[in-house]
């Protein structure tokens, strides 16, 4: 009874891209994440999305930043304003977007591992200066060419890029919050339908549209809410497009999506 109701329970209402980083303790976040950040910037009323000949105009809402924005969210506003008032999805891709991604994940990793305290990243950090130690070591058995050396040292830095990955570790709160999100993430998967027909409001239904996002089953809830009506009340306010059935919408919503994810694999 008790793991069915941690289930079905928002653990806490997150910014999606810190709900994949809790779950997989990476230092950046997948494209997934920035394209869940954008729906949210959304249906935060920050953006119009405007379909037209199968290209898709991003329109941006003058307002004041709203202080409720997280700071990757906010940091993603700001790259979209610096390309314009008016702009194609596409021009994204044109942009150098090392720094805005490293300045994003850092954002993140701010409130993750500094002052939520959910994840240690110091085992991580002495890992990565024996590799450093490692790198050193091979170069001067290069200068000097000892062949024993250079195996030892070839042998340490493989090692280590393999499973340096996993030495980030939880502390006791950030556990319980990722097996909670684990298991909330289990249960929305599984009961999408049910999810839909007893929805308690509009904005729940939008949480759940932007961690299907995130977590890869978007397309599910997206068909769901068009057998049942609900598509074109969540989405009419900031996507524009001049399909009129609903199922034209769902296949316009999706592509959306899908662009979205290649723009910022890049």
């Amino acid at each position: 009874m008790y793991l069915q109701k941690v289930k079905e329970v928002l653990p806490l209402k997150l910014p999606p891209a810190w709900v994949e980083l809790l779950l997989k303790k990476h230092v950046k976040v997948s494209e997934r994440a920035y394209s869940a950040t954008f729906i949210d910037l959304a249906f935060n009323e920050c953006i119009i999305v405007k379909e037209e000949n199968r290209n898709y105009k991003i329109i941006m809402i003058d307002k004041e930043i709203d202080d409720n924005l997280s700071e990757e969210q906010k940091i993603l506003l700001f790259l979209l304003r610096r390309i314009g008032n008016e702009f194609n999805l596409s021009d994204i891709s044109k942009l150098n977007l090392k720094n805005f991604k490293k300045a994003f994940n850092r954002a993140i990793g701010e409130n993750l591992y500094k002052k939520l305290r959910w994840i240690n990243v110091k085992p991580k950090k002495y890992f990565l200066l024996n590799i450093y130690l490692w790198v050193l070591v091979l170069f001067i058995s290069l200068l000097i060419f000892d062949l024993g050396l250079i195996i030892i040292s070839a042998h340490n830095l493989i090692f280590g890029s393999i499973f340096i990955s996993k030495c980030s570790t939880y502390t006791y709160e950030g556990k319980l919050m990722a097996f909670r999100w684990r298991a909330y993430k289990r249960y929305i998967k599984d009961n999408l339908d049910d999810l839909i027909k007893n929805n308690d409001g509009i904005n729940k239904i939008k949480d759940l549209i932007i961690y299907s996002i995130l977590f890869g089953f978007h397309k599910k809830i997206l068909k769901n809410l068009g057998e049942d009506n609900l598509l074109k009340d969540i989405f009419s306010k900031w996507f524009i497009t001049p399909q009129e059935k609903v199922n034209k919408l769902f296949k316009s919503l999706n592509i959306f999506i899908g662009e979205l994810n290649k723009v910022f694999r890049i």
